[in-house]
């Protein structure tokens, strides 16, 4: 019995988004005056979700007992999410896709979000946006040139 192993380690082109479903061909938008009304309408929704997200990150601050550990998990999600909208604006990506990427890597977004947020919740005000003002362009860094790395396939 022979088994044949790969290990895919690539990286992602620009116009494609670092998503793990099956949806990874880039999306088409119609040219001329639909594509700037669509363009539009995504960033309005966006600026739309972006700010009531932030209203209940706000809220879950006063909630009692488990409201500072819900605003820890909020706040990563929501810095996560600014670092990826840069290269996702660059690369126009369509903002389902954005929403789903984010809806399947939930748990590497607060990962990824959470060295931001450990600094507000430490330091004083002034350090923690000096800390912020650090840590804010490295994630966006890292963000930049993402890796997909890929399961291994094993054929018998």
């Amino acid at each position: 019995m022979e088994r044949d192993e790969h290990n895919v380690l690539e990286t992602l082109s620009q116009d494609e988004p670092t998503t793990t479903s099956d949806n990874s061909g880039p999306t088409e938008k119609p040219s001329g005056l639909g594509g700037v009304m669509i363009g539009i309408g995504e960033q309005v929704y966006s600026i739309l979700l972006l700010s009531f997200f932030f209203l209940e990150v706000f809220a879950t601050g006063f909630t009692p007992y488990i409201g500072k550990a819900l605003n820890f998990v909020l706040l990563s999600w929501m810095y996560a999410y600014y670092c990826f909208e840069y290269k996702w604006n660059l690369s126009e990506v369509a903002l389902d896709r954005r929403l789903d990427f984010f809806e399947s890597n939930w748990a590497f977004l607060a990962g990824f979000g959470s060295p931001c947020v450990l600094a507000i919740f430490f330091f004083s005000p002034l350090v923690s946006y000096g800390v912020m003002a650090i840590l804010f362009p490295l994630d966006g860094n890292l963000v930049s040139r993402p890796l997909r790395i890929s399961r291994t396939i094993a054929r018998q």
